[in-house]
């Protein structure tokens, strides 16, 4: 499960920037010089306009250079966070930051390529079954975790009789309960799983108790890495604090405060680390020398020389095409990923499923988006499973914007004209806060016009501080609330299940339908790519009415470069998913341009 969620909000600093030398190409030393008080979920924008050209801009299709310029190895990316890192632990991860960075340095048995196929990884080939059941893998003779040592058969059984330990993993766990045993183990009753077994030195089988289709794709995510079985043993949970893996890219070092003065920490985890390139890796060593991810934010309290971001990082996530003119713009064809808007479906009158579709029926999305200029021309969600699911085609939504069935489903309801019904609540910045945000505000101001249209009053509730929406004060509040799911693999089921089953990692909105839930676990055991896709199709319309949710828009992802940046591609699984192993620095000057 990646989420997606407000960044971690850094203390309020205005102007202050760290200072830490860290070095690019050539020995050449560059101060990570970042500014603090970033709470908005914008933030990029404050700082856009520091390195303004609005005379042209530069565009990239993901390597239009290189036919012109061949890789050079050598240099420093610099990629700056914007949410915390809290594990290297590919069972634990959770958040887009920590998945990036496990995607660097771990290994699966496969991966996705950047059209999402399944391609192999530590293991050279596989077998299915004819049942549909057992996955046998041969393993690589040149896989290598970074000390040095061969993987075995036995490190692919340990890693995943780990991910079915309770406590761990318990975010994506479903996914992994259809391995034969998987209960038992979890629950203690027996000290292996009957469905993971070393064959030999290079041989690993899998087992489900039912033909599962995603399963190449459940054991390409991010929590399905391989990793060294005698090591973790002998250091405990201190391994992930210098982790060793198979990866592109192995671990250096934390970026201690010695080493860079502002460097903030969180809860124990300092906000900075350096990984450096894999010598030894299977796939070719990368042609980037080292990685250095930093909080772009600085600790409490430090006050250092200010110097912008456009000098310290080497690339940025935006919508500010046009405010970036210098660098170099690339943007994924698609993202598969879901905005939406939820409130809890168990308190009345908002759990009666009338009353939340009508409220569905009220927003004009197009307006809602276009009043923010970062989502300005973004398609409006027409449902909840985005387009480019390969082998998945989404039905035509009639799910827009109609006051009529608004106004007819609150007066079946029993509200009419939204008389004797309660307003919602809605989370705003501070005023100091707000005011500096017009597209925050008009886009508010749009929802509230929507909704009360149709009689739906909608009351503001200033977060002046850290509010936890899930403490008992809240828990019988009508509190209307944004969220991002973003998909760990590319699979209808995995929008479906964590947002919309009973037990559904995502669904932190009590949506509760037996039927749904029937058609889910049913769905699992179905072969045929077209019966599969009626039953999702089936599932889709159930929830489109039922209305737990609001559905927004599917994203958009677009990075500005350094114009020397190249081999930079996105996925449609998003940041998380960027191949770093294939970035490399050209020299800096007016010929690495690509100008329009």
């Amino acid at each position: 499960m990646i989420r997606g969620e407000d960044p971690v909000s850094p203390p309020e600093q205005d102007g202050q920037f760290a200072n830490a030398s860290l070095s690019r190409r050539g020995g050449r030393k560059r101060a990570w010089l970042v500014p603090g008080g970033l709470l908005c979920l914008f933030l990029l924008t404050a700082f856009a306009t520091r390195f303004v050209k609005k005379d042209r801009y530069l565009v990239s299709v993901a390597g239009t250079d290189e036919l012109e310029q061949q890789p050079v190895q050598g240099g420093v990316f610099r990629y700056p966070l914007f949410d915390a890192i809290r594990t290297l632990d590919p069972a634990q991860a959770m958040y887009s930051v920590d998945v990036m960075l496990v995607q660097q340095l771990y290994d699966g048995l496969t991966a996705f390529d950047e059209h999402l196929n399944v391609v192999p990884a530590l293991a050279k080939f596989w077998e299915i079954s004819p049942d549909g059941k057992t996955y046998t893998f041969e393993l690589r003779e040149d896989a290598r975790f970074h000390n040095g040592r061969k993987v075995t058969a036995e490190d692919c059984v340990f890693s995943f009789e780990r991910l079915l330990t309770q406590g761990l993993n318990d975010q994506n766990y479903s996914y992994y309960s259809r391995i034969e045993g998987a209960e038992e183990f979890r629950n203690g009753r027996v000290r292996h799983v009957r469905g993971i077994e070393a064959l030999d030195g290079n041989r690993f089988r899998i087992t489900f108790v039912t033909p599962f289709v995603p399963a190449l794709s459940v054991l390409s995510m991010y929590a399905s890495k391989i990793l060294p079985k005698d090591e973790i043993l002998e250091g405990g949970e201190r391994f992930f604090t210098n982790p060793i893996g198979t990866g592109a890219f192995q671990f250096s070092r934390w970026i201690e405060p010695s080493e860079d003065p502002a460097v903030p920490t969180i809860a124990g985890v300092l906000q900075g680390l350096r990984l450096e390139a894999n010598a030894q890796y299977f796939g070719g060593r990368p042609y980037l020398d080292a990685l250095v991810f930093r909080a772009a934010w600085n600790a409490p309290g430090h006050e250092g020389e200010s110097r912008p971001m456009h000098e310290v990082a080497d690339c940025l996530e935006t919508n500010e095409v046009k405010r970036y003119a210098d660098w170099t713009v690339v943007e994924a064809e698609r993202v598969l990923a879901l905005h939406y808007l939820y409130f809890p479906n168990h308190v009345a009158p908002y759990d009666n499923p009338k009353v939340r579709l009508a409220i569905n029926y009220a927003l004009d999305k197009r307006s809602f988006l276009d009043a923010h200029r970062l989502t300005e021309g973004v398609p409006a969600a027409t449902g909840v499973v985005p387009p480019g699911i390969p082998g998945f085609i989404p039905k035509e939504s009639h799910f827009g914007q109609n006051l009529e069935k608004a106004k007819a489903l609150l007066a079946d309801a029993g509200y009419p004209g939204g008389k004797g019904l309660p307003p919602l609540e809605l989370p705003v910045l501070p005023s100091r806060m707000y005011s500096r945000d017009p597209g925050s505000m008009a886009r508010d101001s749009c929802l509230v016009a929507c909704l009360k249209k149709v009689g739906v009053d909608v009351r503001f509730i200033e977060m002046d501080h850290f509010i936890d929406f899930d403490a008992p004060e809240f828990q019988d509040r009508a509190v209307l609330r944004a969220n991002t799911w973003f998909a760990d693999f590319p699979d209808p089921d995995n929008f479906l299940r964590p947002l919309f089953h009973s037990k559904g990692s995502m669904n932190t909105f009590g949506y509760d339908n037996r039927e749904v839930d029937r058609l889910l676990d049913r769905v699992w055991t179905e072969t045929s790519y077209t019966k599969r896709n009626e039953l999702y199709h089936h599932i889709e319309d159930i929830v489109l009415r039922d209305s737990p949710i609001i559905p927004t828009d599917y994203g958009r992802l677009r990075f500005s470069l350094r114009p020397n940046v190249r081999g930079f591609k996105l996925t449609p699984l998003g940041a998380p998913y960027i191949q770093m192993k294939d970035i490399w620095l050209a020299e800096e000057g007016p010929g690495t341009e690509v100008e329009l």
